[in-house]
C-alpha cells in the first residue's frame, strides 16, 4: 500500500508533465497505483502516516 502512495507521489504532474515518465497528458502508471487503491478500498484511508511505515518494516 506504502508503494503506491509513492507512486502517486513521484509521478504527480508538475508545469503538465509528469516528473519520472516525463509524459504531458495522463502518466499511465500513477493512473494505475490510484485504480489499485481504489479497487482494494484503500484510497478512502489516505497515505500511511511515517510513524507507520517506519514500524512495517521492523520484525
Amino acid at each position: 500500500m506504502a508503494g503506491w502512495w509513492r507512486i502517486l507521489a513521484e509521478h504527480e504532474q508538475r508545469y503538465g508533465r509528469c516528473p519520472v515518465c516525463g509524459t504531458r497528458a495522463r502518466c499511465w502508471v500513477r493512473a494505475g497505483a490510484l485504480s489499485d487503491l481504489i479497487a482494494h478500498d484503500l484510497y478512502h484511508l489516505g497515505p500511511p502516516s511515517p510513524f507507520e511505515s517506519s514500524n512495517a518494516s521492523s520484525p
